[in-house]
């Protein structure tokens, strides 16, 4: 499948994605921005060192968390609003194949996609982000592990891919016939379950063939080969 990449310049600089490599909000809005073929700079925030409590990134994303997006009009934050934000601006100017229904063909659609991207980032985000904290991040960050907190978000996982294993059925996507931001989504945040103690293919071998399939497309493959690899540089790098 072909994507077509164009210039967003700002002020003769491209778009640039501040976030993190680990982050699934973060890769959410890269997927995105491949998809439509739109050119970016990707700018690591370390959030060990601080940087997202610095003044010049607090006008970038006032919550102080990533991602944060910088285009020629500005700045914008929270992932779902940024990737809806893409879409409306680039989508029609986008060659790509996929972009014109990113956000469903209609009203129905539209909806169905943006109450899918709201319950998998409430739910399965949440939960995935619970596992890959008491696995990894508390050792970096100078936490204490909470196993009951990591068995809670084993749990929280558990239920949001039941429910999202029956919507998905036999189907290829989430919503409608072609990939939309519902299914951007959803795959940004099964990504890190590859580096926690969690099957997903013995658990939810649907949701497994679901995600090999879009993991080998060049949205996936433009941000990275492998959440693994992604992953151990990211590490390294937040723990300099």
């Amino acid at each position: 499948m072909l994507f077509y990449t164009y210039f967003v310049c700002i002020e003769d600089k491209l778009m640039e994605i501040y976030g993190l490599e680990i982050s699934a909000p973060t890769n959410f809005v890269r997927f995105t921005a491949n998809v439509l073929g739109l050119d970016h700079q990707f700018r690591r925030v370390n959030l060990v060192k601080g940087e997202n409590q610095l003044e010049e990134y607090l006008h970038k994303n006032p919550a102080g968390k990533v991602p944060a997006l910088v285009d020629e009009d500005g700045p914008i934050f929270e992932s779902n609003s940024i990737c809806r934000y893409l879409v409306a601006k680039y989508g029609e100017r986008s060659e790509s194949v996929l972009a014109a229904n990113l956000v469903g063909k209609s009203l129905r659609q539209r909806a169905e996609v943006d109450a899918w991207m709201e319950y998998i980032s409430h739910h399965l985000r949440q939960g995935v982000y619970q596992m890959l904290f008491h696995t990894y991040i508390y050792q970096v960050v100078g936490k204490e592990r909470s196993e009951y907190a990591y068995q809670e978000g084993i749990d929280t996982v558990n239920a949001a891919l039941k429910v999202i294993e029956k919507k998905l059925g036999t189907k290829q996507y989430l919503v409608g016939e072609s990939l939309t931001l519902a299914d951007l989504s959803f795959v940004s945040s099964l990504d890190p379950l590859s580096v926690l103690e969690y099957s997903l293919e013995e658990l939810y071998p649907t949701l497994k063939s679901y995600f090999t399939k879009l993991q080998k497309q060049d949205f996936y493959q433009k941000c990275h080969q492998n959440y693994q690899g992604a992953f151990a540089v990211m590490m390294m790098g937040m723990s300099i």
